[in-house]
């Protein structure tokens, strides 16, 4: 017998994948209707999606789906590649009790959760069902972007509402005897819904995800290579594989804060994915592959000692000048990075690299401040060494970086560090560590530990004018660096063994939504579309009572709203347990 279509471990895989995105995707839900939602306990296996009707998975869904005359509602969503080469593609099929989605759908127009005996799936509630798996699936698909550091986009999905089970096979166009990764997930929503759903993977986009998340859980050699030999070795004493570890998961981080910052500011979808690491005689370094370039310095002037420079090529960072200033097209020859454009350079970087900076403060705990970035055209390679003050013969850590943005831009680039600045980072990384030495928490049955993005995209982080980060006067930032991870756990002093840390590792740059909630109310889709400008909406919260504080749609604490430096804020006063 040949190897299974999906062995073990990438059913593991696939169960974690799950478990992080649809926390996502039922954060997405819970906003909707108001109510606490978990989509938990996902379970993984191959079949034929012929006895996948017949066999309901060893009666798992016995009742609940594919009972004969009863209708489900099917929700294809298709993942499609654009520009990014490694990104995700595949055809994903959601199965929903139509029970279930009928009491969504009575709770999303402001009814009661109840089933009606002359309810019917008509243009308005299909569309209004539909619109719930759109969120739903948009959330959980930027979830897994952030989790594979891949692209990852998606049609808008299509649902359908039928009783005949084999719309199943007809909707995916595939014939009985086909395999198929079917994911059953348990889904809770307040008292009034207690259930199951399935998601059913195309076998292509089930090991395209599991191939993505190996990689990162292995160490991705996504980026280029830029030095003019492959071997390295002898940098080892420089820089060894613990402290380039901790320089790529801090680098992954910052630039995942970066992406995001860029994304607002172009309102475009940019990727910056997981960094590669080396070491070399700066002379060595080959950059004839971003020729012809632009160097992007940025100094800091608090928390770390020394300056970074990223390389990027002269057509990529056109292209984004040209997008920011409302002119898109293909780069141009008889370009000149002119005052205006280097202006507009400046800012995009300054934001950029703003978040960036944010972000190594907030994990290191240090205040950090940088330097406007100072954006520099070059004229030649040697160029590139002399802005960061390096000599040939002096040693070099060089970050490399795929960047891709919408259909714009797929590329990359580089950043140079000098071999101090280099290893104070690591060390800063590495103490970090220790200094927050995570107890084992006590998990949920279904989720494992997850943090998130912090590491980046949905982080939300912004670029600060001049890259300053104001974390030093924050009295918030404060309280934070003297929080202990240890105060979620109900085992004593049981900490992490060096196997489970690498395991959870992997996890520590999966973003979380952090949301602020001042109140909320009820109305009725005809009251909503009588809403104008000018249209005073009455939240049923008093003016004093505390703001609810949100992790991907869960209330994790209470709050008063403050203002620093001009910025709305909130101050913790309550842990919601």
């Amino acid at each position: 017998m040949g190897e299974p279509l999906l062995n073990e471990a990438k059913i593991g895989a696939i169960e974690q994948i799950h478990n992080i995105t649809m926390e996502s995707a039922a954060g997405a839900i819970s906003n909707m209707v108001d109510s606490t939602v978990s989509i938990t306990n996902p379970q993984v296996s191959v079949c034929k999606i012929g006895d996948l009707v017949s066999d309901k998975l060893n009666h798992t869904l016995d009742g609940i789906l594919f009972d004969e005359g009863k209708e489900s509602v099917f929700v294809k969503i298709d993942y499609v590649k654009t520009i990014d080469i490694n990104g995700i593609e595949g055809m994903s099929l959601i199965v929903v009790n139509s029970d279930d989605a009928q009491k969504i759908v009575n709770k999303l127009m402001g009814m009661p959760p109840e089933l009606l005996d002359d309810f019917e799936f008509d243009e308005m509630r299909t569309s209004a069902i539909a619109e719930v798996m759109n969120q739903m699936m948009g959330a959980s698909s930027t979830s897994m972007a952030q989790l594979l550091n891949v692209a990852v986009d998606i049609s808008p999905p299509e649902t359908i509402v039928s009783a005949d089970n084999n719309t199943l096979m007809q909707i995916r166009d595939v014939n009985p005897n086909d395999s198929v990764c079917v994911v059953t997930l348990d889904l809770k929503i307040d008292d009034y819904v207690d259930s199951k759903f399935i998601n059913i993977l195309s076998t292509n986009l089930a090991n395209s995800m599991v191939e993505k998340l190996l990689q990162i859980n292995m160490g991705s050699d996504s980026g280029s290579s830029f030095l003019d030999d492959d071997d390295d070795d002898e940098y080892s004493t420089l820089l060894n594989s613990t402290k380039r570890d901790a320089i790529g998961e801090l680098q992954n981080m910052m630039m995942g804060s970066a992406a995001t910052a860029v994304s607002d500011f172009l309102n475009a979808k940019v990727w910056i994915t997981t960094p590669k690491v080396t070491v070399a005689k700066a002379g060595k370094v080959n950059f004839e592959d971003l020729d012809p370039s632009i160097c992007i310095k940025i100094k800091y002037v608090k928390g770390m000692h020394g300056a970074s420079v990223l390389v990027l090529k002269q057509a990529d960072v056109q292209m984004m000048v040209n997008h920011l200033m409302g002119t898109p097209g293909e780069p141009t020859d008889d370009f000149e990075f002119d005052e205006m454009s280097i202006s507009a350079v400046c800012e995009i970087m300054n934001q950029m690299m703003g978040a960036s900076a944010t972000t190594l403060s907030e994990i290191l705990g240090i205040p950090t401040d940088i330097s406007t970035p100072e954006a520099i055209v070059i004229e030649s390679v040697d160029d590139i060494l002399k802005i960061n003050n390096l000599e040939s013969d002096d040693d070099a850590c060089v970050i490399s970086f795929q960047l891709t943005i919408d259909d714009l831009i797929q590329s990359h680039f580089v950043t140079l560090l000098n071999m101090d600045l280099a290893n104070e980072m690591a060390d800063k990384m590495l103490s970090s560590y220790v200094a927050n030495e995570v107890p084992t928490p006590t998990a949920p049955k279904s989720a494992p530990v997850e943090n998130k993005k912090v590491g980046g995209a949905s982080s939300g982080a912004a670029g600060n004018q001049g890259g300053n980060v104001a974390s030093n006067n924050s009295a918030a930032a404060k309280k934070a660096e003297k929080f202990n991870m240890g105060s979620f756990s109900d085992e004593g002093d049981s900490f992490l063994t060096q196997e489970q840390y690498r395991n959870l590792k992997p996890l520590l740059d999966v973003p979380m939504e952090v949301s602020v909630r001042i109140g909320y109310t009820q109305r009725r889709i005809e009251e909503v579309s009588d809403f104008t400008k000018g249209t005073i909406i009455e939240l049923d919260t008093m003016a004093n009572e505390p703001v609810d504080i949100l992790v991907n749609g869960n209330i994790m604490a209470k709050g008063e709203v403050v203002v620093v430096d001009d910025n709305f804020a909130v101050r913790i006063t309550e842990i919601v347990k």
